[in-house]
Order: structure tokens, then C-alpha cells, then sequence
């Protein structure tokens, strides 16, 4: 039997969920190309809206909230510091980096 494509390493089976490595990423027990967007386009309002199912990319894992001590970048990945056009921020509980309006101070 074939491997699903997101598959890396071998399988015991043909669906994305039977990989035992994911050539992207890892969400629950799924291989995915991408974890699931945090925003959505809502065509009604024409507005982003919060998608109750995103998540955070931790190294190759989507998660619900990065772990401790780690930040969100505004592409939604968990690191352990912010860039040097950056700066860190708390909104609603979430530590996020901020890009800096003009120079960023040191």
C-alpha cells in the first residue's frame, strides 16, 4: 500500500493520519501542509474573523497556545524572542511581537 503524500517517513496505512513522520506539519494525530489559520475572511461582513479551530505553529506542531515563555509572531509561529523589528506585547492573555513603528528602541 501507498503512503499519503504528507507522509515523511513510512506509514501503517494510506490516510494523512497514518503517517509515523509528517513531511509539514503535525496537527493532533494529522499530517497537514499548514496548521489551521488562525484568521478567516468572513464574506458576509468582509472582515477577518477569529477561526475557533486555528492554531499556532510550534517547530513542525500546531498547537492551541505556544508554551511558556515563548511569543507569536504575526504569522502565528511560537519563538523565543521577537525579531529586532519587533517588540514583545501582551493583548487578551497572548504574548505576541509587535512590528516597531519607526526604530525599535534597544
Amino acid at each position: 500500500d501507498c503512503c499519503h503524500n504528507q507522509c515523511a517517513a513510512g506509514c501503517t496505512g494510506p490516510r494523512e493520519s497514518d503517517c509515523l513522520a509528517c513531511r509539514k506539519f503535525r496537527d493532533d494525530a494529522t499530517c497537514k501542509d499548514t496548521c489551521p489559520p488562525l484568521v478567516l475572511y468572513n464574506p458576509t461582513t468582509y472582515q477577518m474573523d477569529v477561526n475557533p479551530d486555528g492554531k499556532y505553529s510550534f517547530g513542525a506542531t500546531c498547537v492551541r497556545e505556544c508554551p511558556h515563555n515563548y511569543v507569536v509572531t504575526d504569522h502565528g509561529s511560537c519563538v523565543r524572542s521577537c525579531n529586532t523589528d519587533t517588540y514583545e506585547v501582551e493583548e487578551n492573555g497572548v504574548r505576541k511581537c509587535k512590528k516597531c513603528d519607526g526604530l525599535c528602541s534597544k
